[in-house]
């Protein structure tokens, strides 16, 4: 998926997903815009999220060549579990990696 307003792919992750539209980790907007958004990363989880998608730029670079990725950071409210979801696509299969505190 696009962006729009970043003008970069993300690979959309189910756990951000309501109907059709996707958030989108650059942005933190979802795509195709919705009436009601929710579901959003708590401030520290954004502050994560961003600079890992920064740095998975260069990542899959050096690693993927032309592949794209995207990584969200998931807070669990109850119990103070995060969970760190990275998403790489070549354009034709998806791998995911994810990580649970």
């Amino acid at each position: 998926m696009i962006d729009p307003e970043e003008k970069k792919e993300f690979v959309p992750c189910e756990y951000y997903r309501i109907g059709k539209s996707y958030r989108s980790p650059l942005s933190n907007k979802y795509y195709p815009k919705v009436e009601e958004a929710i579901g959003f990363p708590t401030e520290t989880m954004r502050k994560i999220e961003v600079l890992l998608n920064r740095y998975l730029v260069g990542y899959l670079k050096h690693y993927y060549g032309n592949a794209i990725g995207s990584a969200y950071a998931i807070e669990k409210e109850t119990s103070g579990q995060y969970q760190i979801i990275v998403l790489i696509s070549n354009g034709t299969t998806i791998s995911s990696r994810s990580v649970l505190s």
